[in-house]
């Protein structure tokens, strides 16, 4: 076994708070979890014959809301 899937220990913290995101970018979070409950919903055979298409909206939606959030931090611009 190469590793594990539980959580890390409760004492393990993250050493800074995350940083709040957009509003905008939290649109382009739930526009990707919408993409991937849709790509779901319709099946894994469907999913075969218009995975390029759900591949490159995948990449354009995670690039924009990288984009989105970078736009919202300090000293961005």
């Amino acid at each position: 076994m190469t590793g594990t899937v539980e959580p890390p220990p409760v004492d393990y913290a993250a050493p800074v708070a995350p940083r709040p995101i957009s509003p905008e970018a939290t649109a382009k979070l739930d526009q990707l979890k919408d993409l991937y409950l849709t790509a779901e919903a319709i099946g894994e055979d469907a999913l075969d014959k218009h995975f390029d298409q759900v591949s490159q909206r995948q990449r354009e939606l995670i690039k924009e809301f990288f984009e989105r959030s970078d736009s919202g931090s300090p000293g961005a611009g």
